[in-house]
This record gives structure tokens, C-alpha cells and sequence, in this order.
């Protein structure tokens, strides 16, 4: 199949986040973008909300998130298992 060139002029500090990104997950900028066309082609439609979002945390679960970061990183579960957490609330 032929191959074409595309140039995409982007803010070069999005360019560094992006490729930090990619590089993370173990793909480069141009897979990332090949992946990306070929889910638009087979879905017809853009593969995420491209909306405006007013879906901001709360100050309760910003601080629940902050504390689940903090105990991730500590690696102090209070629980070993679901069954537990499922005995905790009653399930």
C-alpha cells in the first residue's frame, strides 16, 4: 500500500507530553497516530468526547484520590482482597 507524509503543526511543549507519553507506553508518536486514524476509520466517529467537560472533582474526592496515590505508592493496603473490602460494606 503507498504511503504519504502528514505534517501536523502542534505546540512543541504538547509535542514533548505526548512523546513522553508514547514512549511510556512503549509506541511512538507516529503509531500513536496510526492507531488513532485507523479507530476514527473503523468507528466512523472520534474515539472519545471531544466536548467541553464540567466534570471536575470536589475538594472530598480530589482528597480520596490524593490519599489512594499516597497509600499506592506506601503499598499499606487496608485490604488483601475483595472479599474483604466486600465484607466491609456489606456486600
Amino acid at each position: 500500500m503507498a504511503q504519504r507524509t502528514l505534517n501536523i503543526t502542534m505546540d512543541e511543549n504538547l509535542i514533548h507530553q505526548l512523546d513522553e507519553f508514547c514512549d511510556d507506553v512503549g509506541m511512538t508518536i507516529d503509531i500513536a497516530f496510526r492507531v488513532f486514524a485507523k479507530k476514527v476509520v473503523n468507528e466512523w466517529r472520534i474515539p472519545f468526547d471531544i466536548g467541553e467537560s464540567n466534570e471536575v472533582p470536589n475538594d472530598e474526592t480530589i482528597a480520596a484520590m490524593r490519599e489512594a496515590d499516597e497509600i499506592a505508592q506506601k503499598g499499606d493496603y487496608r485490604f488483601t482482597s475483595a472479599e474483604e473490602i466486600f465484607k466491609e460494606i456489606g456486600i
